[in-house]
């Protein structure tokens, strides 16, 4: 193959075949453990006011997540699969996820799951300064979870996790249980379902919900003062 780069020659073969070596080393099961271990050292407990962590769901209860992006509900699914086959979750607890783009209101849908759900999880994250504001969807959804939490009297059941750059959690100073990932990029929902990452993943949300059901203990540190 001709490059033209410094009058070198490269064989064609040969880069196949160090394409092919690349390809077995990238996401390979000792990069993936490794990530975990760096994704999980990341996540940040910032308070637990009521002892709600880790959530302990039984046989027949149901976990409710309510997160911004379909890929990040995705996320939540692959985790909450993970967990399970490690015996951190039973077999018998359900998921509910639920994607709030775009909504500035609970409607019908998330009303009745709330009501349904034993544990919540409520994810938020920010896109610029102007999503901070109390009427944009991405703060006006969260803080009316969060007062319909209130009000049913599951705030021992509760955590808020923000997912992204962690300066929304100004929003949120009333929750009494708070999370940081530092990262909110999800998955593909048929990787999911299987288990097998095969394209786009990001290892934070699946860490963060370790940290939410005692997988293990998160131990990460905020780097800035935001509050």
């Amino acid at each position: 193959m001709e490059t033209g780069l410094l009058g070198e020659t490269f064989d064609a073969a040969g880069d196949d075949e160090a394409v092919r070596s690349a390809l077995l080393v990238v996401g390979c099961a000792a990069h993936r453990e490794t990530e975990r271990e760096i994704a999980e050292a990341a996540i940040a407990l910032t308070r637990d006011e009521l002892g709600a962590l880790p959530f302990a769901p039984k046989d027949g209860e149901t976990v409710l997540v309510v997160t911004p992006y379909q890929n990040e509900a995705s996320s939540a699914l692959f985790a909450f699969n993970r967990l399970k086959a490690e015996g951190v979750v039973p077999e018998g607890v359900s998921l509910e996820t639920y994607c709030y783009r775009s909504e500035d209101r609970i409607g019908d849908g998330l009303r009745s799951a709330l009501r349904r759900a034993d544990y919540i999880v409520l994810n938020t994250e920010m896109s610029g300064t102007a999503s901070l504001s109390p009427d944009h969807w991405m703060t006006a959804l969260p803080t009316a979870v969060w007062k319909s939490v209130e009000a049913s009297g599951k705030e021992d059941r509760f955590v808020h996790a923000s997912v992204g750059a962690p300066f929304d959690v100004v929003n949120y100073e009333e929750c009494p249980a708070e999370l940081l990932s530092f990262g909110c990029v999800g998955m593909g929902e048929g990787d999911a379902e299987s288990g097998a990452i095969t394209g786009k993943y990001g290892p934070n949300l699946p860490a963060l919900f370790g940290a939410i059901f005692g997988g293990f203990r998160p131990t990460g540190r905020i780097p800035v003062n935001v509050r």
